[in-house]
């Protein structure tokens, strides 16, 4: 059973701020944005709960999801607004329920109006108003939606019925995705928007745009990957933008609405493990850009990354902070700034309004890749301060101790692996630290406003990025149905067909999925899964039928024929591609680094230093071991509020993968977490409440 804790917690964070700091404007009572607020630093003023009673934090409500055939992890951080707290559920509807209560006012089905599915998880929703016209933004499958905030009807003067294509202002295909796992944000009558898009080719570019809310039409667009005579564009390819993808901002924006400036955090370009089809520094790609939120015109930027080849996007929105440095002329100065926390596990600050580092950035030599017709950057940026907040490499002295079995099989799989931090990937394999989640993960970091301490959690654990080389697997394997799942499908569904990182478990796909519905699929995509083109007809056949667990009798016949793949004459041909999303654990399934593996850290932005750093979460069956506490992997981030250093945990009947909410309603502090549904148990999800108990 999962546990709602604070401090040394796996969900809920609430930290200690500095006492007899000035106080600087709050955002209030409620929780109108996501993350809390424009500046995303999850902050709230409210100090009724403290360290004296937060011992006595109860359950105030629960609302229930309905059961569904259908189901995604909960990540909402959702919205509370004049009494009404708005979400989505695991099934991406979304719903109103009251803040005191948790009783249901509305309930809007997005999937009955285009029951294909909805594109990677929902983590917000963003809203706007004027006098009494109240609308909540969201992107459901293909299409943005704005709904009335008070009956949960769609606006009929938005768009067609409420709704307008979110892939509106994105020269695309039928088979390239455009859709959102977070909301965008609200700069007068604009909804500034990123996008989630394949990580395969085909890929759309992942524009940044901003629609006008009252009718949906697309008032400006950003392009990521930049067209002629944009800047940029000569350090792409020519035409770059018409055969690649990505370089999308997936996690969300930051709006300082005073200066007009929107801040936004950009993928790696599209494929995100081979760039010999791309060489050169890929501007936009992996960089932090400011743009003029009125017209889209870029500001500045900084790449954090130089021609991404380890899926190194920027994972979550930056913080708006003010800090105090020393000016030219050594006197201290208040300067309006802006932090970027990476995969990577440093964090990157900057002069929010020129885009200067405010510490220093280092160029630093990197190793160059192995293979003949990759590119590798030979320098990539390294930031002298702060320190790294998770470890950057795998050294042999590093090898787990939680077994003599286990050091054991972990030191022989080591001594295969390259281990160099930025070593470019090859079929031999080398050791990513941290892991392709972080470092930071999408819940991002929590700001004091105050002090300028940021707090981040991260996960500290190795994994193994590996190259399969297509042409040789072609060669040998043209209609092996199980080598063509391991070539084009493994790297998502996983090697042994079990999911994970967004995607179904295909081992009992047979059940759900008659054969030509499965080979539909395949040919023309569904969901976050692109179109197979790069497959030839029998090769499609071939696979599909490894996944049905058809038995040769019983699948149909595959011809010969041509078995050369498409992707010989293919615009979006690549040479290689990884292996898997793959752990490198020991025999019984964990980290083959020593601990910690999960950690909550805290970042003085003022002076560039780690105050402090903790173990965040534990294994209990280590535990019962007699093994300290070693830290676990999270996914959602803290909240900071401006009371004291806690320590509570609750249970939870499902598990923990949204950053919390706290708001006031009736005059008593609440705090809110979506929980995840647990199929197995029959639980199908829920947002739970918590407050103290009445007096």
């Amino acid at each position: 059973m999962n546990r709602l804790r604070t401090l040394a917690g796996v969900v809920l964070t609430v930290l200690l701020l500095g006492a007899g700091e000035t106080p600087l404007p709050t955002p209030g009572t409620e929780w109108r944005y996501y993350n809390g607020g424009l500046d995303n630093n999850h902050f709230s003023p409210l100090d009724q709960i403290t360290p004296a009673n937060v011992g006595q934090l109860e359950p105030a409500w629960t609302y229930d999801m309905e059961p569904t055939a259908a189901g995604d992890k909960v990540k909402c951080n959702p919205l509370v607004i004049d009494g009404v707290l708005y979400g989505t559920t695991d099934a991406k509807d979304v719903v109103a329920l009251d803040a005191r209560t948790g009783r249901q006012r509305w309930l809007f089905k997005p999937r009955e109006l285009d029951p294909t599915g909805s594109q990677g998880p929902a983590r917000g929703l963003a809203y706007w108003e004027d006098g009494t016209d109240r609308r909540l933004f969201f992107v459901h499958s293909r299409w943005l939606y704005a709904i009335d905030a008070t009956t949960g009807r769609p606006i009929d003067s938005f768009g067609e019925g409420g709704r307008v294509p979110f892939s509106a202002g994105i020269d695309v295909g039928p088979e390239k995705i455009v859709a959102a796992t977070s909301p965008g944000v609200v700069y007068g009558d604009r909804l500034i928007t990123g996008s989630f898009v394949s990580e395969y080719l085909p890929a759309a570019p992942g524009d940044i745009r901003a629609f006008n809310v009252r009718t949906g039409k697309v008032e400006w667009v950003f392009h990521t990957i930049p067209h002629p005579g944009e800047f940029g564009y000569d350090t792409w390819p020519p035409e770059a933008y018409r055969t690649l993808g990505g370089v999308n901002s997936w996690p969300g924006l930051s709006l300082d609405p005073e200066r007009g400036i929107v801040y936004v955090p950009l993928a790696s370009p599209t494929y995100d493990f081979y760039g010999a089809n791309r060489p050169g520094q890929n501007l936009f790609g992996n960089c932090l850009v400011a743009l003029d939120a009125r017209t889209g015109t870029r500001k500045w930027h900084q790449q954090l990354i130089h021609h991404d080849l380890w899926d190194r996007d920027l994972p979550c929105p930056p913080n708006l902070v003010t800090v105090t440095h020393d000016g030219p002329d050594g006197r201290p100065r208040r300067i309006a700034a802006v932090a970027q926390a990476t995969k990577t596990g440093y964090v990157f600050l900057f002069d929010r309004e020129t885009g200067q580092p405010l510490f220093e950035i280092r160029e630093t030599p990197v190793p160059p890749s192995p293979l003949a017709d990759e590119r590798a950057w030979p320098t990539q940026p390294i930031p002298v301060k702060p320190a790294p907040f998770a470890r950057q490499v795998f050294r042999e002295e590093d090898i787990t101790t939680i077994s003599p079995t286990a050091h054991a099989y972990v030191k022989a799989e080591f001594k295969k692996y390259a281990t160099t931090p930025f070593s470019p990937p090859s079929p031999a394999g080398v050791i990513v630290m941290p892991f392709f989640n972080g470092g930071a993960g999408w819940g991002g970091a929590a700001v004091d406003p105050r002090s300028g301490l940021l707090f981040v959690n991260a996960n500290d654990m190795p994994w193994l990025l590996k190259l399969i080389d297509l042409d040789k697997a072609l060669t040998d394997n043209p209609l092996d149905g199980a080598a063509l799942y391991k070539n084009h499908c493994a790297s998502c569904h996983g090697e042994n067909r079990e999911g994970g990182h967004y995607v179904p478990d295909l081992r009992r796909v047979d059940r759900k999925y008659s054969f030509v519905e499965a080979r539909r699929i395949v040919q023309n995509g569904k969901g976050m899964m692109p179109a197979m083109t790069q497959l030839t007809d029998p090769q499609q056949i071939a696979v599909v039928s490894f996944v049905m667990n058809l038995k040769p009798a019983s699948a149909p016949a595959v011809k010969p024929g041509n078995v050369t793949a498409k992707a010989d004459v293919h615009p979006y041909a690549l040479r290689y591609t990884n292996q898997g999303y793959t752990r490198f654990n020991d025999p019984e399934g964990y980290p083959a680094i020593k601990p910690p593996w999960g950690t909550l850290s805290a970042i003085d932005l003022n002076k560039g230093e780690i105050v402090w750093q903790r173990v965040l979460g534990e294994y209990p069956e280590l535990t019962k071991r007699g093994i300290p506490p070693t830290g676990t992997r999270t996914e959602g981030g803290a909240i900071v509020t401006r009371t004291g250093s806690v320590l509570w945990e609750q249970p939870l009947p499902g598990s923990g993968f949204a950053t919390p909410a706290t708001y006031e309603a009736g005059g008593r502090q609440y705090v809110v977490i979506a929980v995840s549904r647990k199929t197995e148990k029959g639980y199908h999800g829920s947002y739970m409440a918590f407050r103290l108990k009445a007096k």
